[in-house]
């Protein structure tokens, strides 16, 4: 179990540091986040370091501001590349469905990162590795459930469809070849609108209440739950 953030014996000051890059800083294109030579690039505010999760398939690291908001990377990325057997994800769906499924920003940098390690892991060893991604998905909540509502649903699952394709392309695709990955990519959702009590008690009728979807955010490595 993580908790992130880790405040046990913290000033809750510590974690209320975030950094919101200034106009005119470089940012990097797959972490969104600053650039950096040293620590006083990072405004006071974050650290100039070079995390393991920036690791490419080069063997290349990144210089940049970090918060210790970011050290929950360094653990998603630790866990991974230990991975024996499988690595199963749940996540929520982010709301921009469109630019990205699973994941987005330096959650995902650093998830492709630890892939390229672990299928480099698994070209030595020879062994299989299963990686399984899955999200909670919602549907658009609409008070219609006329015929436009149902066109506005069936949409939304063409969208979620394309965009698990377009992000498991991007996995795979950075991958080095004849790896013995294996990974899925699915979505799932507990109800939703015709169904009359989506866990809520029967006298409950707001619509609103209708929808429901899985806020699970798991990281289980060989099957350790």
């Amino acid at each position: 179990m993580i908790q992130t953030p880790n405040i046990w014996g913290q000033a809750i000051s510590v974690y209320n540091q975030s950094y919101t890059p200034q106009k005119g800083e470089q940012l990097d294109k797959d972490f969104y986040m600053p650039t950096c030579t040293a620590s006083k690039s990072c405004l006071g505010i974050g650290t100039c370091s070079t995390p393991i999760y920036t690791l490419d398939i080069n063997g290349h690291k990144k210089q940049l501001c970090t918060t210790p908001a970011d050290t929950i990377l360094n653990k998603l990325y630790e866990s991974i590349i230990n991975a024996n057997h499988s690595v199963d994800i749940l996540t929520l769906q982010p709301g921009h469905i469109i630019e990205s499924s699973i994941t987005t920003g330096a959650f995902t940098a650093a998830l492709k990162n630890a892939l390229i390690a672990l299928a480099k892991k698994t070209i030595t060893t020879g062994q299989p590795i299963n990686v399984r991604l899955l999200q909670g998905s919602f549907l658009p909540i609409t008070l219609k459930n006329d015929a436009e509502g149902l066109i506005a649903q069936q949409q939304a699952r063409t969208n979620l469809q394309l965009s698990q394709q377009t992000y498991l392309k991007n996995l795979v695709n950075a991958l080095p070849k004849n790896n013995h990955l294996s990974i899925s990519i699915g979505s799932m959702r507990s109800c939703q609108r015709g169904i009359v009590n989506c866990g809520n008690y029967n006298h409950q009728h707001d619509p609103f209440l209708a929808f429901a979807w899985n806020h699970g955010k798991i990281i289980d490595i060989d099957r350790a739950c």
